[in-house]
């Protein structure tokens, strides 16, 4: 049983939007919300992270949601069912313990008192990033990535992730750069892997 989020990181409201822009574009966006990370959970017992990008629509990785049902979100103490997740086209697992490329998905939720605001999100610049990352007893984690390097779909982050963790928000500099795909056990520990979140207005 999930607990109720007891916290919340501070939002700037301004409408409800999901915005890719660039540094040049940064001046003309007043009020950008901070991504947070949401838990989610499946009926088949799968648990992981999320992100709202705007006040309809979640974010999170796509193995999280693939072949799953009576999918929940909690935001605030609050669970939003969330059907129908739509999955990025470039989609694709090549073994179950590696991650997929374009490993992103979006769901539709109502909005909630927490979900207005201006998400802006672009490419990650090879620096490091910072992972924001819920436990399943609602508990917030922030941990600190070096940037290795991309990997076609994918960039590979230098840290520790845990189970669950998977569809977090990866942030540089207060915008979203990626949606956390970590990597199987079987592969080389303190080695993480993200998707680009500009793939997120690709579908």
């Amino acid at each position: 049983m999930i607990r109720p989020i007891l916290f919340a990181l501070a939002t700037l409201t301004t409408g409800c939007a999901f915005v890719p822009f660039t540094d040049t574009d940064a001046a003309t966006v007043s009020q950008v919300r901070a991504p947070r990370p949401l838990l989610l959970q499946t009926d088949q017992g799968q648990t992981c992270n999320a992100v709202r990008l705007d006040d309809q629509t979640i974010a999170t990785a796509a193995h999280c949601v693939h072949d799953q049902t009576g999918i929940t979100v909690f935001e605030d103490g609050k669970a939003l069912f969330a059907p129908d997740p739509l999955e990025h086209p470039g989609y694709e697992i090549s073994a179950p313990d590696t991650a997929a490329r374009w490993d992103l998905a979006k769901l539709r939720v109502p909005a909630t008192d927490a979900s207005t605001g201006v998400l802006a999100a672009r490419p990650a610049d090879p620096a490091p990033v910072e992972i924001l990352a819920l436990t399943p007893e609602g508990e917030l984690q922030s941990v600190p990535c070096g940037f290795l390097g991309r990997s076609g779909a994918l960039v590979e982050l230098s840290c520790t992730v845990n189970l669950g963790w998977s569809g977090a928000p990866v942030v540089q500099n207060g915008a979203l750069v990626g949606i956390l795909s970590a990597r199987g056990q079987g592969q080389t520990a303190a080695i993480a892997q993200m998707s680009d979140a500009t793939g997120l207005s690709n579908f």
